[in-house]
């Protein structure tokens, strides 16, 4: 049940930040980006997955939400689902609010949204998926 919550509200946190586009709300994805982090970081008690390698135990986004919410086993305990959720709405929300500051006077606000959207699939992908040549 708890991952049904966890995944609604990554969804509502991502159209209220599509509603903060549309509107030009510049705080709304700066308010909800740790929210969003905070709530992907606890995806791993819920999901099955792929084991990591050590490299992506060791990513900064990873060790930072361990010591905020002082859980030792979230660099450890994470999988190949629970790591492309953390990455994802984590670049997601930095891309939004990124974007929102630099570009949303000049491109049209779904034009952005959809650019956030691009970019976070295609860099969580890629580094979930990644192997180092050996």
């Amino acid at each position: 049940m708890e991952r049904i919550y966890i995944y609604s509200s990554l969804l509502l946190m991502t159209v209220a930040v599509y509603h903060g586009f549309s509107e030009g709300y510049i705080w709304l994805p700066v308010i909800l980006t740790p929210i969003a982090l905070v709530v992907a970081a606890k995806l791993y008690a819920h999901t099955q997955g792929k084991q990591l390698s050590h490299w992506q135990k060791e990513l900064p986004v990873l060790k930072v939400m361990a010591y905020v919410l002082r859980d030792k086993r979230l660099c450890q305990q994470q999988n190949s689902q629970s790591l492309f959720a953390v990455l994802f709405f984590g670049s997601f929300f930095l891309c939004a609010d990124i974007s929102m500051v630099l570009f949303l006077s000049d491109i049209h606000y779904s034009i952005l949204f959809a650019g956030c959207v691009s970019f976070a699939f295609l860099y969580s992908a890629l580094m979930v998926n990644y192997q180092p040549a050996s």
